[in-house]
């Protein structure tokens, strides 16, 4: 009795220790907790490195030369990562952007938009924003109604941007039409002087810029909770805590439920057995 109740006991034991471990295993996916990055130090969530990809949201290739990479969604475009900055943002530099603005390039005014997902969205500072409409007919008659005389304009061959001085910025026009949008760039600070000249938008813009990370508290949760932070069809979050760890406590508590029986069975045979004597 004493050797069945031995066994009993080390099973049960052996069992919790191998669902601790799985449980350890398949909540943290065996992410590491941080990772070096060249210049930019040590880093962790939410950023990842190249080869581990899964384990955060934004992918940093710490290899690039002469400065790191980041990317914020897969197959995204890269940013040069210049440098940590406090309250989760990075000093980035678009170099797209940047060549662009240096060739006077009318492509310098795409919308400047930046992913966003259930789970992390992303903000840059500062910020300058431009109205960006479709030459016709109709706005060349009205686009008075829409920009007073404090606004400048600069036009492209498709299209024309309308936008007021850094110092003297004011609320989005009423009413714009269809044709006309409103796009944010990166504000270029370190042209704020005395001797600014509104006139040169493209000085007005940089291809470097503060970039911030946004966490959502749902991912926060799920990431100290050991889970990955997932978007599903329709948009949806989900905190993936890995397969497995609710089919071990299934199996855990089936093998419990038969080592009670045995236990009963046994107890009740031992004594049936001692008071029949």
């Amino acid at each position: 009795m004493a050797l069945s109740s031995f066994l009993i006991f080390f099973i049960l034991s052996r069992l919790v220790v191998l669902n601790n471990a799985q449980e350890r295993k398949q909540t943290h996916h065996d992410c590491p907790v941080s990772f070096a990055c060249e210049s930019l130090g040590v880093m962790g969530f939410p950023f990842t490195s190249m080869s581990r990809p899964e384990c955060g949201l934004c992918t940093m290739d710490c290899d690039s030369r002469p400065t790191p990479k980041v990317q914020l969604e897969t197959n995204g475009r890269w940013y040069e990562a210049i440098k940590m900055l406090q309250n989760d943002a990075v000093l980035v530099l678009d170099r797209q952007l940047k060549h662009l603005l240096e060739n006077r390039n009318c492509d310098s005014f795409y919308n400047n938009s930046l992913p966003s997902t259930p789970s992390i969205s992303y903000t840059f500072s500062p910020n300058y924003t431009l109205f960006k409409c479709t030459k016709n007919p109709e706005f060349a008659q009205k686009k008075d109604e829409y920009f007073n005389s404090s606004y400048q304009s600069y036009d492209c061959p498709d299209f024309s941007i309308h936008y007021t001085h850094p110092y003297n910025r004011r609320m989005t026009p009423r009413n714009l039409p269809s044709y006309c949008s409103v796009i944010q760039l990166p504000l270029n600070e370190a042209n704020f002087n005395g001797d600014l000249d509104p006139n040169n938008l493209f000085g007005l813009i940089t291809g470097e810029f503060s970039l911030q990370l946004h966490v959502s508290e749902q991912c926060s949760e799920c990431n100290l909770a050991g889970g990955l932070c997932k978007t599903v069809s329709g948009n949806e979050f989900h905190c993936d805590k890995g397969q497995g760890k609710s089919k071990l406590k299934l199996i855990l508590l089936i093998v419990a439920f038969a080592v009670g029986i045995v236990i009963l069975v046994a107890t009740f045979i031992y004594f049936r057995k001692k008071f029949t004597r």
